[in-house]
């Protein structure tokens, strides 16, 4: 059995430019968890639900949880 018999076709990408909120809709929309990062025709990485969540989501939270603390 070759790669191509069991990989996944019609992959989710984004341009590098796209913010983390519309990279987060597009996997809602696709029902995705991974979507690659693109650069023109290159690709230039991947960002997963996960790391949305841990280093946009969480990183804004505890930003604002300290903003409130110090108000």
């Amino acid at each position: 059995m070759q790669v191509k018999d069991v990989m996944t076709t019609g992959i989710a990408c984004v341009d590098t430019k796209s913010s983390a909120a519309d990279t987060a809709k597009k996997m809602r929309d696709q029902n995705v968890g991974t979507v690659l990062v693109v650069d023109g025709n290159q690709v230039a990485g991947m960002i997963t639900d996960r790391a949305i969540v841990t280093k946009v989501v969480a990183d804004r939270r505890t930003r604002e949880a300290r903003r409130s603390a110090t108000s």
